[in-house]
């Protein structure tokens, strides 16, 4: 796992952890396993709360940091998220009992291959220093840049943001968990919630997800007492964006320059590295894969045919996000 499982361990038996069912969100979503090779995973967060339990401290920032891992062929894909709501900067000690609703995508769509889901959540308060409010922007802003949905765009920030998180919560204690979840498993779809709460005085069944993704009691009453963290966990069968990854689109910008070059003998290698680059990518299912590459290979055989005919033009490929393997988008 991560670099703060040990604050998990020491405080979890105070926190409570809980699948929400069906009835319990404002979606009705059920929780549903999801098939290894079937489907593209995304993780979202949906609202929370935090409490004043810092009464010395009249300002501190709050910050929500995850890192989550997926299998892949060759390993594991990491990805890695910082943010700081507006509403938790700098706040005032006096307003700091609130429900902030999220729409913040932690991890989107990316292939679930099997072999399990690796989630480290965590709502922080911050002690507001001079460089502490400045060092977490920089580490928001290298989150944003890292992404959350290609591998290859989010692997060379995993080191500078691990660290940076590290320092925080090191000997500087600038970083302190309010609520959080460390776990392994095998991912279903659905509601999650973690709440700081005993397990004995706060009970699934008695609380739900609002339509404003708030968590409220069975009785619709707003759960103010505790900080807590609601997410969901979302299958789907295709990504729109697929077209952008680069790795992809970096091999077919090469085949259609060799297409219009009209050298037949470097398009059909151009397009071997394409077919490689498409099969070999963490962020695409492989069956999804096949069928972008059987599609650009069909359009090229059409295309390099017609570069043998007398006067014909050399002229260019479609835009890749006409081979799309997914026939409602």
């Amino acid at each position: 796992m991560g670099f703060w499982n040990d604050i998990m361990r020491q405080k979890a038996e105070d926190w409570a952890y809980m699948e929400l069912d069906a009835d319990q969100v404002p979606t009705g979503v059920a929780h549903e396993p999801i098939a290894p090779d079937a489907a593209y995973v995304t993780l979202t967060l949906r609202s929370l709360r935090i409490v004043d339990v810092r009464r010395g401290l009249k300002r501190f920032y709050g910050a929500i940091h995850s890192w989550s891992s997926l299998s892949h062929p060759d390993g594991r894909v990491q990805f890695q998220v910082v943010t700081v709501p507006a509403e938790l900067k700098n706040a005032d000690a006096k307003h700091l009992d609130r429900a902030i609703q999220m729409d913040r995508p932690i991890l989107g769509r990316v292939p679930y291959r099997g072999g399990g889901l690796e989630l480290e959540l965590g709502l922080f308060s911050v002690v507001s220093a001079d460089l502490v409010g400045p060092f977490l922007t920089v580490l928001e802003s290298m989150s944003m840049a890292a992404g959350v949905t290609f591998a290859p765009v989010a692997l060379p920030f995993i080191g500078p943001l691990t660290d940076g998180i590290s320092l925080l919560t090191g000997e500087s204690g600038a970083l302190q968990l309010e609520i959080g979840l460390s776990k392994q498993w095998e991912p279903s779809t659905g509601y999650y919630a973690i709440v700081r709460a005993p397990r004995d005085q706060i009970r699934k069944e008695n609380v739900k997800v609002a339509t404003d993704q708030r968590l409220v009691d069975s009785s619709g009453v707003a759960i103010n007492k505790y900080p807590y963290v609601v997410f969901s966990i979302e299958a789907t069968r295709g990504r729109p964006n697929w077209f952008e990854i680069p790795d992809l689109k970096r091999a077919y910008s090469q085949l259609n320059a060799e297409v219009q070059r009209g050298r037949i003998p470097d398009a059909t290698d151009a397009f071997a590295a394409f077919r490689r680059a498409a099969l070999t990518s963490p962020d695409l299912l492989f069956d999804d894969a096949k069928i972008i590459v059987d599609k650009v290979n069909a359009r090229l055989k059409e295309t390099l045919q017609g570069t043998l005919t007398a006067g014909a033009d050399f002229s260019p490929l479609p835009p890749l996000a006409e081979f799309s393997p997914f026939v409602d988008m």
